[in-house]
């Protein structure tokens, strides 16, 4: 049985709670504001950032889905949003618990016809990696081959959709006062919603693996077409490392360098790419 806040009530009224408790914070800074010094006033606002971003970032966790994505986004939003508010969203970026391998099965057999034992020669039912839209999988083709299978949530989209009209409605409080752009909001939910089309994605990964083989240091996982559609996506399996697990190892200034290198030159040739993705479109 679907919880609470799985439903669409209970999405709304979670909303409208995170919406209440957000603009309770900013009334109450507004209206102590007139009585505080400079300092005390900025003071005052930095822990109400940190109060109203902690609550969101709460129930951004609880709902998941694009409420979950909504905020990992935002905590990206450098100059945007002040620096306490990314911060606590910051949390979000930490991964998500994935959905029951019953629901695994039936969204997988919706999107490719066959259950997964039909179409693979082995199958993970848990998940290894789970985040706001969907979560990924290990797989053995029947040629042999292991790969990495991306399978979205059932009715994502349309959870983006009502998610995104109550959190435009919820806060209108914190648009208001700027600090929440609108334009931030209708941005994102463009992004996101870009996310789900795993089609998309896979013609994405094809132009920037073609674009990026000049670089010989970056590899670009395959896309296994025949296992996959707009809401699976099957990729050759990358393995790698978290950067904070390469960095408690210290790694030594030469490699540090030779990867700050790397990384100006891809960021170099992602900006061409860029402009001929540009003007291919």
């Amino acid at each position: 049985m679907a919880s609470q806040k799985n439903t669409t009530t209970g999405r709304a009224v979670s909303m409208a709670s995170m919406g209440a408790g957000i603009a309770g914070s900013y009334v109450g800074y507004l209206l102590q504001r007139a009585f505080l010094g400079e300092a005390k006033g900025k003071i005052k606002l930095k822990s109400t950032h940190v109060r109203a971003a902690r609550r969101m970032a709460d129930e951004m966790q609880a709902l998941r889905g694009p409420a979950m994505k909504l905020g990992q986004m935002l905590s990206l939003q450098t100059g945007v949003l002040p620096d306490e508010i990314l911060t606590e969203l910051a949390t979000l970026q930490m991964e998500a618990p994935g959905m029951h391998p019953s629901l695994v099965r039936v969204q997988l057999k919706g999107s490719l016809g066959r259950e997964p034992e039909e179409i693979f020669k082995q199958f993970t039912a848990e998940p290894f990696a789970a985040a706001s839209l969907g979560q990924v999988h290990h797989a053995v083709t029947r040629e042999g081959e292991r790969v990495a299978v991306k399978i979205q949530y059932p009715g994502i989209r349309r959870a983006i959709e009502n998610d995104f009209r109550l959190f435009r409605t919820f806060s209108k409080p914190a648009q208001a006062s700027g600090h929440i752009p609108k334009s931030a909001i209708d941005e994102i939910e463009e992004q996101i919603i870009a996310e789900t089309d795993y089609l998309r994605e896979a013609d994405n990964i094809e132009f920037l693996a073609d674009r990026l083989a000049p670089l010989s240091f970056v590899k670009v996982p395959r896309v296994l077409r025949e296992y996959s559609s707009d809401k699976v996506l099957t990729m050759s399996l990358m393995t790698g490392r978290h950067l904070e697990d390469f960095l408690a190892q210290r790694p030594s200034q030469k490699l540090r360098n030779q990867l700050g290198a790397n990384l100006a030159t891809i960021s170099s040739m992602m900006t061409r790419v860029s402009h001929s993705w540009t003007s291919a479109a």
